[in-house]
């Protein structure tokens, strides 16, 4: 943008009255429920929870092939499933709850 021109602000200006408003929410509002049925779709499609559920056997394997007790492999087991879980992953996205040291998620300080 030139040095000398000023960005443009539509709701400084008054150009965006209560009937433009309006027909944006409508618009939205229309919208909305389409695009979160198309992302549960995606999300929890029997495909990707055929993927989902052999990768968390297979983690658990591993972790008891390594030595670890059937208790210990169920629990890492549960935070990892958490970690892979895509509404919360999506959750923590948002909110900045699964960063390490915030007491979320799956390595948090407050893990149940």
């Amino acid at each position: 943008m030139p040095k000398d021109a000023k960005e443009h602000r539509p709701f400084e200006h008054g150009e965006w009255g209560p009937e433009q408003v309006k027909e944006i929410l409508e618009t939205i509002s229309d919208k909305i429920p389409g695009l979160l049925n198309n992302m549960g779709d995606v999300l929890y499609s029997k495909e990707n929870a055929e993927k989902f559920g052999h990768a968390v056997a297979v983690f658990y394997k591993q972790l008891v092939d390594a030595g670890m007790s059937n208790e210990q492999a169920f629990e890492l087991t549960q935070r990892y499933m958490s970690s892979l879980s895509p509404l919360q992953s999506l959750g923590r996205a948002f909110v900045g709850r699964g960063e390490k040291g915030h007491g979320h998620g799956p390595f948090g300080d407050n893990d149940e």
